[in-house]
C-alpha cells in the first residue's frame, strides 16, 4: 500500500465520512487527495454561507491546530502579485456541467467533461450541493514542490502553470495536490489543470447562473480569511 501524507490521509477520511464517491465515471481521476477541501468548504457553507475560494491571503491565526496552519499556508501569501482565483457559490451551482464543457472545448476543442480542468462533484445524501473542483493557484503550490523536473511553476501574475514541453507525465503533481484539482486523461500525456484561460475563464463566461466568478486576492479580506481559518479549526478538531 502506498503511504500517504497527513493532508491526503485526512482528505480520504473526510471523504469516507461524508459519503463522497471517487469511482463514478463522471468524476474522472481524482485520487485519494481529493476531498479535504470539500469538507472544509461544506463546513464554511453550512456555518457562514461563504462562497468557495474565500481563503487566500494573510496568515493563519496562531490558535489553530498544526494541520489547519499547514493547509492554510498552502493557500496563503502576500496579496501583491497573487493570482486571481475562481470562487464558486455552491448555492447557485446547479450541477449542469456547462463549465466542464466550456473548459474542455477551450483547451482541447471537444465537449468532454473528462478533459475539463474543472469537475463538478454531484450531490449526495450527506452533501446536498454541487461542488465544482478547480485549481486554487496556491501561493505555495505542493504540485510544484513535488514535480521532479520543475515543469510546474508560478507565473508572474501568480497563476500556477504547467510547462508541457518539460512535463514527463509522472503524475506526482496530482498525488501532491491537497485539493484533487489536477486531472489526467488516457489520451493526454500532460496534466489537465486550470490556467484561468489566460485571465478570461470560459467557465465564468458560460455559467448560466453566475455561480463561478473570478476574484482577486485583494477582494478577499481579513474577515473572510479568519472565517475560513476558524471553520477549518472546527473541521479538524
Amino acid at each position: 500500500m502506498r503511504m500517504v501524507g497527513p493532508l491526503r490521509f485526512l482528505g480520504l477520511m473526510v471523504q469516507l465520512l461524508m459519503g463522497f464517491s471517487t469511482s463514478a465515471p463522471h468524476f474522472g481521476h481524482f485520487g485519494m487527495c481529493t476531498t479535504f477541501h470539500m469538507g472544509l468548504d461544506m463546513d464554511l457553507y453550512k456555518v457562514y454561507g461563504a462562497s468557495l475560494g474565500e481563503n487566500l491571503g494573510g496568515s493563519p491565526p496562531g490558535n489553530l491546530p498544526d494541520f489547519a496552519k499547514l493547509f492554510i499556508n498552502c493557500l496563503t501569501g502576500p496579496c501583491e502579485g497573487g493570482a486571481a482565483m475562481l470562487s464558486v457559490d455552491v448555492k447557485a451551482c446547479t450541477g449542469c456541467g456547462t463549465c466542464e464543457l466550456a473548459c474542455s472545448y477551450r483547451h482541447f476543442g471537444v465537449h468532454n467533461p473528462r478533459k475539463s480542468a474543472i469537475r463538478v462533484m454531484m450531490p449526495t445524501s450527506e452533501r446536498p450541493w454541487n461542488v465544482p473542483i478547480v485549481c486554487r493557484h496556491c501561493a505555495k503550490p505542493k504540485c510544484a514542490e513535488e514535480c521532479p523536473v520543475n515543469a510546474i511553476y508560478k507565473a508572474d501574475d501568480g497563476r500556477v502553470l504547467v510547462d508541457e514541453e518539460t512535463c514527463i507525465g509522472c503524475r506526482n503533481c496530482a498525488e501532491a495536490c491537497p485539493f484533487g484539482a489536477i486531472f489526467f486523461h488516457p489520451e493526454i500525456l500532460t496534466p489537465i489543470k486550470c490556467d484561468l484561460c489566460g485571465g478570461d475563464p470560459e467557465c465564468v463566461k458560460w455559467c448560466p447562473t453566475g455561480a463561478i466568478k473570478l476574484k482577486s486576492p485583494l477582494a478577499l479580506g481579513d474577515e473572510a480569511r479568519e472565517r475560513t481559518a476558524r471553520a477549518m479549526a472546527g473541521v479538524l478538531r
